[in-house]
């Protein structure tokens, strides 16, 4: 049952990738642990693309926050958006249960990739949600206002 009491800032905790115009680049979010949490989201937001351009954008899995064994995870990848996708934004959801926890695979990290030759301006944000201990505390936030 939530708690209403709690800030959103004080349950969830952001990891974000820069808006900017890319060209022919692969960008990531830090690797960032997911054991304390039940869920993720990847958001992907896209302006002007310039025709040609392609937006690719997948959750990837590793065994630590260095990356290692990186892969990944099956079903966790957007439908390429194109340059008749202005200003739109997608989400990929992913679930603990769904990481390689067997073979020790618990932290997630956000990859856009940009192809076609063409500018594409884009921005990302990977947020974990449902804290399996609350409250997680608003470090990754400049400024929290009530």
């Amino acid at each position: 049952m939530p708690n209403y009491t709690e800030r959103w800032t004080e349950a969830n905790r952001p990891t974000i990738i820069d808006p900017a115009s890319r060209n022919n680049a692969t960008v990531n979010s830090d690797w960032v642990a997911l054991r304390d949490y039940h869920r993720a989201v990847g958001l992907v937001q896209v302006g002007a693309l310039a025709a040609g351009a392609t937006v690719n954008a997948s959750i990837l899995q590793a065994k630590d926050t260095d990356g290692t064994s990186s892969k990944a995870i099956t079903g966790k990848a957007i439908t390429a958006l194109t340059d008749v996708d202005d200003s739109k934004i997608v989400a990929i959801e992913v679930r603990t249960e769904e990481l390689d926890v067997d073979a020790g695979f618990d932290c997630i990290r956000l990859q856009i990739v940009t192809a076609g030759g063409a500018a594409a301006l884009t921005s990302g944000l990977l947020i974990r949600f449902n804290s399996r201990f609350s409250p997680v505390g608003a470090a990754a936030f400049d400024e929290v206002v009530d």
